[in-house]
Parts: structure tokens; sequence; C-alpha cells
């Protein structure tokens, strides 16, 4: 059986925009949105059968080649999402406006991958110069956000439910690891 990675994609295009880890997180982030490449290379036959598991997946790997292209970097160049942070924001709760600091050496911007939810409010909102635009979170798919670190964002109050995002260093990716 393939599995289809099921998510929007959004970028914030380069003309806008030039905590600690969580174990929990991290363990998260490897069943749901695997950072290796897509497939089920490494993993058991009896871990690719429906019977063992019957779950979504959302590969970055074939993502990261399309930001880095909508970023605006150079033909060729690759990109390395590494994994910053769970939040979850439920009602009231908000991340007032802020740019990024550099959290990883030569991190260049910042991926969202906001989880299913049918949480209301809690809008991704991101600004550089005198463009705005504003992204929410999908009941029925992932929303993926990604935009260079100058940008100054913010998470709207969420107004009921729960909002849940991955939150993702994007490091450019030197010579032919994989990793």
């Amino acid at each position: 059986m393939s599995e289809r990675c099921r998510c929007r994609c959004h970028i914030v295009p380069p003309r806008s925009c030039a905590t600690s880890r969580d174990p929990l997180a991290t363990v998260y982030a490897r069943r749901r949105c695997s950072i290796r490449a897509c497939g089920t290379r490494g993993r058991s036959a009896s871990a690719r059968s429906s019977s063992t598991r019957d779950t979504g997946s959302a590969p970055l790997d074939p993502k990261l080649h399309l930001i880095a292209r909508d970023l605006g970097l150079p033909d060729g160049a690759k990109l390395r999402a590494e994994l910053h942070n769970l939040l979850v924001y439920g009602p009231g709760q908000f991340f007032a406006p802020h740019q990024d600091s550099e959290k990883a050496d030569g991190m260049i911007g910042s991926l969202v991958v906001l989880l299913r939810s049918d949480s209301k409010g809690g809008a991704l909102a991101i600004e550089h110069h005198d463009e705005k635009v504003s992204y929410r979170g999908s009941p029925n798919q992932l929303v993926l956000v990604a935009f260079y670190a100058d940008c100054r964002h913010e998470v709207r109050p969420v107004t009921s439910g729960y909002r849940a995002a991955l939150t993702f260093n994007l490091v450019p990716r030197y010579g032919s690891s994989p990793h």
C-alpha cells in the first residue's frame, strides 16, 4: 500500500521575508511526520502491513525540496528540518509577535507544521515590511508554513479547542549526507 502525504504547503516567498527539546515531541514527530525519505525503507514487512499499523504519514524530505525552491534558494540547494518544539495552545493561549532567533547553527528559517485540529482562532500571522499573511489549521489535513527567520510572526489567541504545531529549524544541508 502506498502512503500519500495529505498536507497543504504554504511558503512565504523571499520577496516577503528575506525551548529545549521535548522527548515526547521527538517521538511524535518521528511517528507522524517522518523527517527521513518517503516510503518504508528500514521497516520490516509487518511494520508496513495495514494489519499492523493503519496510519497516515507526512514525510518532510520531499517537501523540503519545494520549500527550498519557493524560498528562493539557489538551484540544487537542500534544506534540513531540525525538530525544535511541539507547541500546544488551549483556549486563550497565544504567542506574541516576535522574530525567531538562530536556534541552530546556520538556521535560515522556520517550518511550522499545523497538526489537524478543529480548534478555532490560533491563526499563524506572518509579516515582513508591508506584507501580511495568515494561516489557519485544518481539521482534515496538515498545514505546512515556511518562512525566513527575519519575518515577524505571531499566533493569535485560540478561542476554542486545542491547536498543536510542530516547529522545525530550517538549515541548509551541504554534501550528500541524508541527515
